[in-house]
């Protein structure tokens, strides 16, 4: 995927970091076989390496960085596994803790989490509620009650993490 090789590049300049991130947002929305070949090449990690780098500073990194693994998350225990690998969790909750009036990083960062909690992994689960993601969903839940994006995707992912396995 030539995207990737221009995001790889040019992951230097965070005009260009959110560009491609939201063209591969975009890819990844719709097609599943998209979303596992991503995953595959290693998009995964450049995703994370894009939002550790400047979504603290720009809230569009954050809103297709936290829109990209939503899109990855769920769709395969290989991508699950490697965005708990590569740092992804961490960057969904911080993402979250940066922008929490920003509604669609919540949407993302919730959903995401919560096909995340959703998972059978264990490791899982305990990422998400060590780096902070229960209070990170909590807050997105209480701040945006009225978003019907982010209060079930919140609350779901609340009751899957307090229910560990």
């Amino acid at each position: 995927m030539a995207v990737m090789r221009f995001m790889d590049q040019y992951l230097d300049d965070p005009k260009d970091a959110v560009d491609t991130l939201s063209i591969l947002h975009t890819m990844t929305a719709s097609d599943e076989h998209i979303r596992q070949l991503f995953g595959e090449m290693g998009g995964i990690e450049m995703a994370v390496k894009a939002l550790h780098k400047y979504s603290e500073e720009d809230a569009d990194v954050a809103l297709h960085g936290c829109g990209l693994l939503m899109n990855l998350c769920g769709c395969s225990e290989s991508n699950d596994a490697a965005i708990l690998r590569c740092g992804g969790i961490t960057a969904l909750v911080k993402a979250m803790r940066d922008w929490p009036h920003h509604e669609q990083v919540q949407c993302h960062g919730c959903i995401a989490l919560d096909r995340l909690a959703s998972s059978d992994d264990v490791d899982i689960s305990r990422k998400i509620i060590d780096v902070g993601g229960l209070v990170a969903l909590a807050e997105a839940r209480t701040k945006h009650q009225n978003d019907i994006r982010v209060r079930p995707a919140a609350a779901h992912a609340l009751v899957q993490l307090v229910q560990t396995k």
